[in-house]
């Protein structure tokens, strides 16, 4: 499982390395005090702005899915999160996945759900989320084994990685799995990459949330049609909205 922890740890390290620059903008000085480590003045700064900012509900949601500044707390984390996800924001989704994956802050631990959740974000065209859906292949976790459709996916994601660790991560996935498979298997997983079209966003209507294992949980809520225009603009946390 070192793989496994590597990938994670990789995708959660890029979220927090993304340059900033100075600005008097809350939502900005969040981000820089993100970055340097500093997560309570993140969190002041971005939790006033999360009901109408979707960059900023998403930075809550994963900063309460991670844990970072705070207690774990599933419950908050798909508050901020689930609205998102729901929409076809494949950061969200990605990151629910890796909860339920992870059984984080409460959730019952669930890969068949957590896979879904991936590919949900891996269609779309998100790199890590291709890189998580590539791992659970390579294993069966959450769904059949399949070394050639691992292949692809994380292919696919090296392609789209900038140099560092969740692209050296995917790299090492990537040698693991050729060491297994024949010449014939990686050329027709080599095809399936290069004919590999991403889809369209979509809003979800049959996906699974936590029927049990959360004290409290509250289910999220599909957000109005301008909110939803909104959250195809953002990533996660440092993040900024797409020009």
């Amino acid at each position: 499982m070192f793989v496994a922890r590597l990938l994670v740890s990789a995708i959660l390290s890029a979220f927090i390395t993304l340059p900033s620059t100075a600005s008097a903008d809350p939502f900005e000085d969040g981000v820089s005090a993100f970055e340097r480590g500093d997560y309570a003045t993140a969190l002041r700064m971005w939790r006033p702005l999360a009901e109408d900012d979707p960059r900023a509900a998403i930075n809550l949601g994963v900063m309460y899915a991670e844990g970072l500044g705070v207690q774990k707390d599933a419950v908050e984390a798909l508050r901020w999160l689930g609205p998102a996800a729901l929409v076809g924001e494949p950061n969200a989704q990605m990151h629910i996945g890796m909860m339920f994956a992870e059984g984080t802050g409460g959730f019952t631990q669930d890969y068949a759900t957590a896979a879904a959740w991936y590919r949900r974000a891996a269609e779309q065209g998100n790199p890590d989320a291709q890189v998580l859906l590539a791992f659970a292949y390579s294993i069966g976790e959450g769904v059949p084994e399949d070394y050639m459709a691992a292949h692809m996916w994380v292919n696919l994601a090296a392609a789209k990685l900038p140099p560092g660790k969740a692209r050296d991560a995917a790299l090492q996935l990537r040698d693991q799995l050729a060491n297994k498979m024949t010449p014939a298997q990686i050329t027709d997983a080599q095809t399936l990459a290069r004919e590999w079209k991403p889809k369209m966003r979509a809003s979800v209507t049959h996906m699974s949330w936590p029927k049990a294992g959360i004290s409290g949980h509250q289910t999220a809520r599909k957000p109005s049609s301008s909110a939803s225009s909104a959250y195809s603009t953002v990533r996660g946390p440092g993040g900024r909205r797409k020009s």
